[in-house]
C-alpha cells in the first residue's frame, strides 16, 4: 500500500460509512497507485472496520458512570422492596 492510498482510506472512513462513490474514488486511485483491487478491497474492508468499531465503543467514563447507574438503580430497587416490605408488618 502506498503513503497516499493509506492517506486517502483513511480520510474516507473517517465518518465509518464508504458512500459508493468514495468507493469508486478509492479504486480508481488504487489502479493508479498500482495496487492490486483484492489486495485495495481488503485494506480497505479493514480500515472501515476498525474505524466503526472505534466510533461505537463508548468512552471509558461513559461506561464507567453507566456501571454505576446500573448499580444505583439495583440497590435503590432493592432498598425501596425492602422499606415496603417492612411497612407492610
Amino acid at each position: 500500500m502506498t503513503r497516499k492510498f493509506k492517506r486517502a482510506v483513511k480520510a474516507y472512513v473517517a465518518d465509518g460509512v464508504l458512500t459508493q462513490e468514495e468507493i469508486e474514488d478509492l479504486k480508481k486511485l488504487a489502479e493508479s497507485e498500482g495496487i492490486e483491487e483484492h489486495e485495495a478491497h481488503i485494506y480497505i474492508t479493514s480500515r472501515l472496520k476498525k474505524r466503526k468499531a472505534k466510533l461505537e465503543k463508548p468512552k471509558n467514563g461513559v461506561e464507567k458512570l453507566s456501571s454505576i447507574g446500573e448499580t444505583l438503580v439495583a440497590v435503590g430497587g432493592f432498598a425501596l422492596t425492602v422499606i415496603t416490605f417492612f411497612k407492610k408488618k
